[in-house]
């Protein structure tokens, strides 16, 4: 059977229309979410996630630290647990042969006062440098004569802290309560008032000196000021790092490092020299005060 032959307006059917996804049309989101994270990541310095930082000064101090972009890592066993890190760094640590010299004064009534210090002072300090003693006798052996005050049976035998500072350091020191003790005695009431490079280092968990009580808050809100918190290092244990478990605690190189930034800052813009000049007088009264 013959078959028509192709008319010459005719035209061969059209396959269906192909359809695109709109997604493939325009830059892949993925574009725009590095970038963001560039920038976030150029602002603020890397360290490394078991570390937590915080503080007005991050930005200003965290370039200094040549460590903390390594995990902190505790020694096994031992930095473990809070409690037995905290009592091993106590007893078994090794320190610097730092030698002690101890001179003693007889006073005319018999007394006797006891002044200890390094003994390589005599290498700073000129042979005739004044010894000066910064007590108020007088009212010192007056303290000492309020006895009906002093709880001495419970100062002797202290189930807690809290039970021998109620009994004889709130006393000694003067205040009323072991509670109004604690209270005035706690620095972090005056961290949004600190002026100078701060830096503190708090273990997470640190059993006498809790992180709960870390005032997070106004450090974030004060430009001079850094928190670093380890997740271990009991209370001033840190037996983690190079030197562990028995020479120095994790924290020496990271102060050492935050120091030496200091050390070789640029000098105090203008608008900071009067505190300053504060800095440097009261180091000068410090200074005049040494033994």
């Amino acid at each position: 059977m013959a078959r028509a032959p192709l008319s010459l307006t005719s035209k061969p059917p059209l396959p269906p229309p192909t359809i695109t996804p709109l997604r493939h049309q325009r830059s892949p989101l993925t574009t725009v979410r590095v970038s963001a994270t560039t920038v976030t990541t150029t602002a603020m310095p890397d360290h490394h996630p078991s570390l937590e930082i915080s503080g007005g000064a991050v930005d200003r101090f965290l370039p200094a630290f040549k460590s903390l972009h390594l995990p902190y890592k505790p020694f096994p066993i031992v930095g473990w647990n809070r409690h037995i890190e905290t009592i091993f760094a106590a007893f078994f640590r090794k320190v610097p042969d730092v030698r002690y010299r101890r001179e003693c004064l007889r006073t005319k009534d018999d007394g006797t006062i006891a002044l200890d210090w390094a003994s390589d002072d005599h290498r700073s300090l000129p042979a005739d440098a004044p010894i000066l003693i910064l007590l108020d006798l007088v009212i010192a052996d007056e303290n000492l004569h309020i006895e009906d005050k002093f709880n001495v049976q419970v100062g002797l035998n202290p189930q807690t802290v809290r039970e021998y500072d109620e009994a004889i350091t709130r006393v000694a020191l003067g205040f009323n309560s072991v509670d109004d003790y604690y209270s005035n005695s706690c620095s972090c009431h005056v961290i949004q008032h600190v002026r100078i490079p701060l830096l503190c280092i708090q273990a997470a968990n640190d059993p006498i000196a809790p992180i709960e009580g870390t005032p997070r808050e106004d450090i974030k809100g004060n430009p001079n000021c850094m928190l670093i918190v380890t997740p271990q290092g009991g209370h001033l244990g840190w037996v983690a790092g190079d030197e562990a478990p028995f020479g120095a605690p994790w924290t020496d190189n990271v102060v050492m490092d935050f120091l030496e930034h200091l050390q070789k800052a640029a000098p105090i813009s203008k608008e900071n020299s009067s505190n300053a000049e504060d800095v440097q007088q009261g180091s000068e009264d410090v200074h005049q005060a040494k033994v």
